[in-house]
């Protein structure tokens, strides 16, 4: 592919780029798994920043080549410096453990054989918060020596390790609630709706790596919404983003929904829903907006200002699963979907058909210098191995965006490097957010019973 550019013939640089899910993928059938992500390392700055997970603080492994076994390690380096889309390094001693307090101690310089970087652990000032086990009956915490509330704790210690991010079971402020309810755990920013379970559940039966599991999907899930949130949080009145993202919902009749209590087919249900539909039949999506049932969802974009864009689309579900599409956004041509429509469901086809509870949805918008390789998160940070071979090893994370207001210099380089070039900030996020109410509750607000 052709990355626009000024000129043509010689004088258009060809900047190669890849779609689909086999990046990372082993070739010839070798049966050897794929090691971490790496990044390239141009002196003390490496061609990774905040959307590819790293935050000051973050432990960063030095390797020579990007083919290297995972373990062939020839030094350490904390992120001092963090931005969008790159970080600056400092080399520290193999005994560092980041830590909220401070970086680790300036020791020698980086190995001059250093040329890739991979996450080595992020500090635990970032920590992921969780309610204790609360009893749906009462409201209140387990009993702190509950079995339960030992096997939680012990399943949240292993998904912490497993996926390099801190968490924590905290007191009354916390990020993910934990309510017991009905021989499940129930999982969710709130976990009930009206005095219906919402979000992700657990059952007690399944194993302690089963729950293991989960927790590392949430913890995944909730570091990647933390970091777009901070980046949004530092939006820019004097450079507003150059992308405007039209979001509109279209709502479905709640006399052609299924009462509850009787069976569902969801498929057929939003089928004979969604026949039909008109253009004046879809609103503004309000802020915090409550959605049900076969609720339709659609997003579009055009540009306010020359220049081209990449634009992430990235949905984190009631099942903390993330879900990327991917979008190049040029000049102020016509409108362009921001991804295939979005069909509500609170009870969808699969393995958890029960989807009730709070979504988010982030557009992360970043501009594509000439003759750069594009940011396209799609295949690299999804969670939930449903089919574009992302795994979540790649999830981001990170705390408030710093050094936005510097001028980056327009440079190429290796996959890693996902292209810099612009004078103010090249990063953008507008969040949505929404919950999709529980059929009895979509009901008996309308008044129908």
């Amino acid at each position: 592919d052709l990355n626009h550019g000024g000129g043509f013939g010689m004088a258009a640089i060809q900047t190669p780029l890849w779609e689909g899910n086999m990046i990372d993928s082993t070739v010839f059938g070798n049966s050897v798994e794929p090691g971490p992500a790496r990044y390239l390392i141009k002196g003390e700055q490496v061609d990774a920043g905040m959307v590819h997970g790293l935050e000051v603080g973050t432990l960063m492994a030095l390797v020579g080549d990007i083919t290297d076994a995972p373990d062939a390690v020839i030094g350490y380096a904390q992120v001092e410096e963090v931005e969008p889309r790159r970080a600056y390094l400092r080399p520290v001693s193999r005994d560092c453990v980041p830590e909220s307090s401070g970086l680790c101690d300036y020791v020698g310089s980086l190995p001059e054989g250093a040329r890739f970087a991979q996450v080595e652990l992020n500090p635990i000032n970032q920590a992921v918060r969780f309610s204790p086990v609360l009893a749906h009956s009462i409201g209140l915490p387990i009993a702190p020596d509950d079995p339960l509330s030992h096997r939680v704790a012990s399943a949240l210690d292993n998904a912490a390790a497993n996926a390099g991010i801190a968490a924590e079971i905290a007191g009354d402020i916390y990020d993910v609630q934990v309510v017991l309810r009905d021989e499940h755990l129930q999982f969710g920013v709130a976990a009930d709706i009206d005095g219906q379970p919402a979000g992700l559940s657990f059952a007690l039966a399944n194993d302690d790596k089963a729950l293991t599991a989960l927790l590392v999907r949430i913890l995944k899930a909730e570091r990647l919404a933390r970091t777009l949130d901070a980046i949004a949080s530092d939006s820019s009145f004097v450079n507003p983003s150059p992308i405007d993202v039209d979001a509109r919902v279209r709502a479905s009749a709640l006399s052609g929904l299924i009462p509850p209590g009787r069976e569902v087919n969801p498929r057929r249900e939003c089928k004979a829903l969604l026949t039909g539909i008109k253009e004046r039949e879809f609103h503004e999506l309000e802020l915090s907006s409550d959605l049900k049932q076969c609720d339709l969802l659609r997003f579009s974009a055009v540009g306010n200002r020359e220049g081209q864009r990449d634009v992430n689309r990235i949905h984190i579900d009631a099942h903390y699963c993330i879900h990327v599409d991917y979008e190049l956004v040029e000049g102020r041509q016509a409108p362009r979907a921001l991804g295939a429509p979005m069909v509500m469901c609170s009870d969808c086809p699969g393995p958890s058909p029960y989807s009730a509870g709070y979504e988010r949805l982030y557009m992360l918008i970043s501009e594509l210098p000439q003759n750069s390789e594009a940011l396209n998160l799609k295949g690299l940070i999804e969670n939930c191995g449903d089919g574009t071979g992302g795994d979540g090893s790649r999830s981001a994370a990170g705390e408030a965006l710093n050094g936005l207001l510097e001028n980056f210099a327009q440079h190429r380089g290796t996959r890693g490097d996902m292209g810099l070039g612009s004078s103010i900030s090249d990063v953008w996020v507008q969040p949505f957010r929404w919950r999709v109410l529980p059929r009895i509750s979509a009901f008996e607000r309308a008044g129908i019973e």
